[in-house]
């Protein structure tokens, strides 16, 4: 028999029908609840998405392959 967690913090979030949609969609798949998809999500990310790293990062790589084709031309 599962032991289950005693919880015992609330906390809101608000999203949009598209977005609880697309939850209930997943959660269903896996068969789960949506409560446990999200609570397993939050929990399971390492860290938010750092865009402006991100998009570095994307700038360098377009960098490094430009310059890989002007070589080998």
């Amino acid at each position: 028999m599962p032991i289950e967690a005693r919880r015992q913090v609330t906390i809101s979030v608000r999203f949009s029908e598209e977005e609880i949609a697309a939850l209930r969609n997943r959660a269903e798949e896996l068969g789960i609840k949506v409560t446990a998809f999200i609570r397993a999500a939050a929990l399971d990310a390492e860290r938010p998405l750092d865009r402006a790293a991100l998009a570095r990062l994307a700038a360098g790589v377009e960098e490094q392959a430009h310059r890989l084709r002007t070589s080998l031309r």
